[in-house]
């Protein structure tokens, strides 16, 4: 941690500190001017901490009010502390290739079955087994993207993947209900928007670079705008695959009611968690949400997916190091370079006492 923190001082002594002159603010000139610095500062910090995210699916119950309050906090969360979300959208990677190979495995042993099936009745052979679980499909059932609606208009949102598991053994879910079209049509950005938002944030990386490979002065505000960077190139790797602000689930219609499914589906499924298509959404006031908000480390509604995802990457013991490395090496990374733009090197400090 020590040689990391002495790097990025050097990244001070060569870039914050290469100007000689302290300058006011700079409306306009031959170089840049403050609004410049300032403008293209901003942007990036907002590519950073608002566009990258990536919420979960509300549920059908939770109100306008707390979906904008929620998304609200995760931003100042991505303001504040940017190396959370980094953890969070690990985990969410973790989890999300753990279920997908689950999910084959168990697809796979369906097929075989099905083949056997046919062949026993002198039926046609070809199982279709190329079928498989995506990344994105995972992470969209993980961000509770998946609904099951029964004929009698009962809605169930899939949370778990012991649930998932059982309803692909059933054959009553399989990759081809979920569609890739169908999810980017519910998502609010497709892989060109991310693209767009990942070269923005690379170019200000870039940049920043050059200047200080060049001997170029670079501002406070531009070395903690490259820290932002750092961290959500990171966030952006692990959360590629996973849709982008899905308003609402894909629902996947049932040919039985919830009394006629299997015994132990219904075992593991939650009894309160089946509500009728036609529930309206709770009427929440801004302000009460926004005040349980403050008291409450994560919002009610939410704090079950998150244990949710922590308990599936916590299953193996392997993770749980990784995860910690991580998250202590981009803390590190990210708080060394804001202290490489405070910090006197020697050399400044030998200037100063010439002067």
């Amino acid at each position: 941690m020590l040689r990391l923190l002495v790097l990025f001082l050097l990244v001070g002594e060569h870039g914050v500190w290469a100007a000689t002159e302290l300058l006011s603010w700079q409306l306009d000139g031959n170089s840049r001017s403050a609004w410049d610095i300032l403008w293209s500062c901003a942007t990036s910090i907002f590519a950073c901490t608002w566009t990258i995210l990536h919420s979960d699916v509300p549920g059908r119950q939770i109100s306008e009010a707390r979906r904008t309050v929620m998304f609200a906090r995760t931003w100042l969360m991505a303001l504040f502390v940017p190396e959370l979300i980094l953890g969070y959208a690990f985990e969410e990677f973790v989890a999300a290739r753990s279920s997908r190979n689950k999910y084959n495995a168990v697809q796979t042993m369906r097929n075989a079955e099905q083949q056997k099936v046919a062949e026993a009745n002198d039926g046609p052979t070809d199982c279709d087994d190329s079928s498989k679980w995506t990344l994105t499909q995972t992470f969209c059932v993980n961000a509770s993207g998946l609904s099951l609606l029964t004929p009698d208009d009962w809605i169930y949102n899939v949370r778990s993947d012991d649930e998932m598991v059982l309803l692909i053994q059933t054959g009553l879910v399989s990759p081809d209900d979920m569609p890739q079209q169908e999810i980017e049509d519910h998502a609010k950005q497709d892989w060109l928007g991310k693209l767009f938002t990942f070269l923005q944030v690379t170019w200000f990386f870039c940049n920043t670079i050059a200047r200080w490979a060049s001997q170029l002065s670079v501002s406070p505000l531009e070395l903690a705008t490259f820290a932002y960077c750092i961290l959500a190139m990171f966030v952006y790797l692990f959360w590629w695959y996973k849709p982008k602000d899905i308003s609402s689930p894909i629902t996947i219609p049932l040919h039985c009611n919830r009394d006629d499914l299997p015994t132990q589906l219904l075992d593991t499924m939650d009894a309160e968690g089946w509500m009728h298509r036609r529930t309206p959404a709770k009427k929440e006031h801004t302000l009460r949400v926004a005040w349980q908000a403050i008291q409450t480390p994560f919002l009610s509604d939410y704090s079950e997916d998150l244990e949710t995802v922590r308990e599936r990457v916590l299953e193996q013991s392997k993770w749980l190091h990784v995860i910690v490395l991580l998250g202590g090496f981009m803390g590190i990374a990210y708080s060394g370079i804001h202290l490489a733009a405070w910090v006197p090197t020697p050399y400044s400090s030998f200037i100063a006492m010439g002067d």
